[in-house]
């Protein structure tokens, strides 16, 4: 492949701007908790980072199903977490 054959496919992120930068989710996803153990040195327990999976897992899915951070996380620490949809049966 060359950039002549595929140039539309290449150039495509600068022209919509509403394409993520990679188009990798689980990539995306990890990044936060990548992100958190370079600069904090990793985790001080395992509970830590268990709770923190389960916050940046909730706060992941309500992204995906547009409810504002704010919101999920109010919800989340008054023990009334937003719980997705269930899916439609095909």
């Amino acid at each position: 492949m060359s950039f002549s054959t595929q140039k539309a496919a290449i150039l495509d992120d600068l022209h919509c701007l509403d394409l993520p930068m990679t188009k990798n989710q689980a990539e995306r996803d990890l990044r936060p908790v990548t992100r958190h153990r370079k600069i904090s040195s990793g985790f001080q327990s395992h509970v830590g980072a268990k709770r923190f999976a389960r916050v940046r897992s909730d706060l992941s899915t309500t992204r995906k199903h547009v409810i504002f951070a704010i919101c999920a996380l109010i919800h989340l620490f008054s023990d009334d977490p937003w719980i997705p949809p269930a899916p439609l049966a095909a």
